[in-house]
């Protein structure tokens, strides 16, 4: 499981967790703060 945060959407602070799945894709698993 591939887990990198990301930051700051619209100017405001946003906790972006993607995990990885089947193909290599990444999909949102949590986005709150």
């Amino acid at each position: 499981m591939l887990i990198t945060p990301a930051a700051r959407q619209n100017n405001n602070f946003m906790l972006y967790i993607y995990k990885t799945v089947q193909g290599g894709k990444e999909e949102c698993w949590v986005c709150s703060l």
